[in-house]
């Protein structure tokens, strides 16, 4: 937990700022304090990027929707940084090279239809020279691509297609590489080391369970996927890939809601908005904070 502060602490306090070549769309601006969220644009052509700033309110719309980020959302500035591309939307495979775009978007990455991959690098050097103090390990990262296909992917740079789905995947993709939480799925990834996080652990004590503080104290620990308490946070048998041993807080959560393929599920995790929320209230203790974020 300690480098998970130390991460809290950095997004907290690092003055960030963005240049004029970006346009925020919402939020105050302020440098301090604040979390970023910068858009990107992806298989747009010139005729085609003057749909990109409706497309990222409408994906930004569902983010507000989900209880963490309409919590904090006096916390977080939203951008948007346009770049045109000669043709529109995504190879169909990485190896296909049919369409020239400024971040070489494909699907069918690593075997998988629908993981629509760019290409890092440039994203990050685009960004680099459009943006004062871009930094990507500090500010979310998300490529929009201009297909109407499900897709998405995590990572630094995070990645969603225009479709009215799709964007679900990012937000996913957020809780795992901004807030740090596990798969909560129980599809068999073979290789997978199963490790604490702090929406998954092997612990049944209260006093150890990371999220103890969301979990009523007459729930019975683990918590039954049936009877008074399935709805509520417990602890909840199954998650990182297997269904002995290793427990999460919700019986539901993201992933296990939006009928994706076992494939598909191996790539993208779920979100557990209490965990996060407790991250961010944690945050506001520690650091004496007015504004926290997980």
């Amino acid at each position: 937990m300690r480098t998970f502060h130390h991460t809290i602490l950095c997004m907290l306090f690092c003055a960030v700022s963005a240049g004029a070549s970006a346009k925020l769309i919402f939020g105050d601006g302020k440098a301090n304090n604040r979390l970023r969220i910068i858009f990107v644009s992806e298989g747009y052509t010139a005729s085609q990027i003057s749909r990109f700033d409706g497309d990222v309110k409408n994906i930004f719309g569902q983010f507000k929707n989900e209880t963490f980020y309409s919590v904090f959302y006096n916390a977080i500035n939203v951008y948007e940084a346009d770049t045109v591309s000669k043709d529109s939307g995504a190879d169909p495979t990485p190896s296909t090279n049919t369409f020239n775009t400024a971040f070489d978007a494909s699907f069918g990455n690593s075997g998988i239809d629908r993981l629509l991959c760019v290409n890092d690098a440039k994203v990050k050097t685009f960004l680099l020279k459009q943006i004062a103090n871009y930094d990507p390990v500090y500010d979310i990262t998300i490529a929009v691509v201009n297909s109407n296909i499900y897709g998405g992917s995590g990572g630094q740079i995070m990645v969603t297609s225009v479709n009215s789905s799709a964007p679900q995947i990012a937000i996913h993709e957020t809780g795992h590489y901004f807030a740090k939480l596990a798969d909560e799925y129980t599809t068999p990834y073979p290789g997978w080391v199963q490790s604490e996080y702090p929406n998954s652990t092997k612990f049944t004590t209260l006093s150890q369970i990371p999220w103890a503080v969301w979990i009523n104290p007459a729930a019975p620990l683990p918590t039954p996927e049936s009877g008074a308490y399935a709805d509520s946070v417990g602890l909840f048998l199954g998650c990182q890939y297997t269904t002995a041993g290793w427990y999460r807080p919700k019986k539901t959560c993201k992933m296990n809601v939006l009928g994706v393929s076992p494939e598909t599920l191996q790539k993208h995790g779920a979100v557990s908005e209490e965990t996060a929320a407790e991250m961010a209230r944690g945050a506001l203790d520690k650091f004496n904070a007015d504004v926290g974020l997980s």
